[in-house]
């Protein structure tokens, strides 16, 4: 494929990938907000959470719907980004695409499967109320960390695996090809690595933020700069510019000077050297010598 194609290519497919980021990032949320509503967030009481739990048994259900229509909507985005990296980056390994189309679709069956186990254990736990305060306790607990809910969260985290392995490779690729600047390709990898050990929830918080201003990058909207990376331009590897070399672009374009040169005290323009020397004749002893802490010279009158 020649430059001019793939250039037109990605200008047609970065609408529909950039409108399928936006999706995700929403339906990530809603599934956030219905999954703590409907488990009153987990961090009340393990017995008043199972309440909650049992009266909100559909939300658990729709949460996980939503987290698996999330992560099924990052496929076209990754591939995008991928087609776009590999094209300037060969090097990038041609594995990943497989790591893209596998792990998102499975990571998303988990994930309604999950929801299902989770609400069918809530429902029995429930039934089995009321019982002693340390009994109700530990039913509560198990409900929601044992059986199959805990078969599923295992599936999960290998699962996770592919997904989090995919996220990580197109994000540094696609910073090292300039497509995505440091930050970009590093929250990336976090975000792949969270995707794979889940300590903030799934999906992670700082997901919605990453994947909503990829979504900018690839219509070239971002807000604040003049333009993304030159290599979406040029078709070719050029390092993403630095926050400091875009403030100096800006500030040429209006005929500033950068910040590094305001103000910047001139250097004195060195004295003139004294002809001390000359006015004596080489063979005149009586010349006084200098003094060495003098910054200035007198002249001997010639008689």
């Amino acid at each position: 494929m020649t430059r001019d194609e793939q250039l037109a290519w990605e200008r047609q497919a970065a609408r529909p990938a950039s409108a399928a980021a936006f999706a995700s990032a929403v339906a990530g949320l809603a599934s956030l907000v219905v999954a703590n509503a409907g488990t009153g967030g987990r961090s009340s009481d393990a017995v008043d959470a199972l309440a909650i739990a049992h009266k909100h048994a559909t939300g658990i259900v729709a949460a996980g719907v939503l987290s698996a229509i999330s992560i099924l909507l990052v496929i076209p985005v990754l591939l995008f980004l991928f087609r776009a990296t590999q094209y300037r980056r060969p090097q990038i390994p041609s594995a990943t695409r497989h790591l893209v189309t596998i792990g998102p679709p499975l990571f998303a069956i988990g994930l309604i499967a999950q929801s299902i186990a989770l609400k069918r254990a809530v429902d029995r736990a429930y039934e089995k109320l009321p019982l002693a305060p340390k009994a109700a306790k530990n039913l509560a607990e198990d409900a929601f960390t044992t059986g199959a809910v805990g078969s599923w969260s295992l599936l999960l985290l290998g699962v996770g695996i592919l997904v989090g392995g995919g996220v990580i490779l197109i994000s540094l690729n696609a910073r090292r090809a300039g497509l995505l600047s440091a930050f970009m390709g590093i929250t990336g990898a976090i975000v792949g690595g969270l995707v794979v050990l889940p300590f903030f929830g799934r999906p992670p918080i700082i997901y919605f933020f990453w994947i909503a201003v990829l979504g900018l990058i690839l219509v070239d909207r971002l807000p604040g700069q003049r333009s993304r990376g030159p290599a979406w331009e040029s078709g070719e590897a050029e390092p993403w510019p630095t926050a400091a070399e875009i403030r100096a672009e800006q500030l040429a374009a209006r005929g500033e000077d950068p910040p590094s040169r305001r103000g910047r005290v001139r250097d004195p323009e060195p004295e003139p050297e004294d002809d001390y020397e000359d006015e004596y004749e080489e063979d005149d002893v009586s010349a006084p010598a200098p003094h060495p802490r003098s910054k200035k010279r007198k002249r001997k009158r010639r008689r």
